[in-house]
This record gives C-alpha cells, structure tokens and sequence, in this order.
C-alpha cells in the first residue's frame, strides 16, 4: 500500500484535484420500460387535456412538433410531464428555451402517479420559478485520429477525371 501511495506522489507530485462527478444511469433495459414510459406519456397527456376541457378551454395536442411544449390551450403552451410515481422531471433544452421565452404563458404539467392515482401539478414560467439543476449528456462521439487509424483501411481516393 505504501508502495501504491509513493507511486502515485510521484505522478502527481502536488496531489489530485476533484474536477468533476459523474452519476451515471442504466438504460432501458428493454422494450418494456419503453413501452411503460409511452403509456406513462399518453396517460399524463390525458389527464392535461382533461383538466384544460374542464376549464373551458379547447387544448391540442402539438407533441409531435417539436415546439418545446406538448398543448396549445387558449394562450396557454403547456409542456406535460409524466411520471409513474413521483420524483424529479427533466426538461430538454429546446423545452426550457420555450419557457424561457413565452414566460407568463408557458405552463409545466406534473402529473404524478399517472397510471395509478393520478395527481396533477401546474406551473406557471417555470424559467422565472424554479432554477433546474444541468444535466449534461452525450452531445457527440469523438473518436481520436489515433484510434480510427489503427483500426480503418486505407484505400485509393478515386477523382473525376476531366
């Protein structure tokens, strides 16, 4: 042990310095937990659109378009989140632009135990309201020149003759 201490003094003659930590999450493990988060989805979705009819308003369904909310209600953009259970919900960066920007008029639904008992939490400009923690994910693979060189074939590069 002594031996491992006094070798690593040696690499790091000034110590080590705690830069960053990382927690990492398993996933899915299979079709089903997909599939268990689409009905968790569809459920939670449901349950908005329910309450926004029983308000009077008229809410439709905008998801699939990529808008940075699920519902366009009266002056209402409302981004729905499921959840089995309970616990914390995750908002993609094109959400939290939307929020930001339409501020007074952007609303986060939480609906909580969605296929069971479902609960419904409404928050007005979450941007102005609550300040996220940062989840940073994979954004791109880097492959080093390195490691492709080892491993790719080189060919001839073919070019038009003129």
């Amino acid at each position: 042990m002594e031996e491992e201490l006094a070798a690593s003094e040696q690499i790091f003659p000034e110590g080590v310095e705690l830069l960053a930590l990382a927690h990492l999450l398993p996933w899915p493990s299979s079709e089903e937990d997909l599939e268990a988060r689409k009905r968790v989805e569809e459920a939670a979705m449901e349950v908005a659109m329910a309450y926004e009819r029983a308000q009077g308003r008229d809410p439709v369904d905008v998801s699939r378009e990529n808008l940075g909310y699920d519902l366009r209600s009266g002056d209402r953009f409302i981004e729905v989140k499921g959840r089995a259970g309970s616990g914390s919900v995750a908002l993609t960066p094109n959400e939290w632009i939307a929020a930001s920007r339409l501020g007074e008029r952007y609303w986060l639904y939480i609906v909580t135990h969605a296929l069971t008992a479902p609960r419904l939490y409404l928050l007005q400009n979450p941007a102005a309201r609550v300040w996220p923690g940062e989840e940073v994910g994979v954004v791109r693979y880097v492959v080093a020149e390195e490691a492709w060189r080892g491993v790719a074939e080189e060919v001839s590069a073919p070019r038009d003759e003129p």
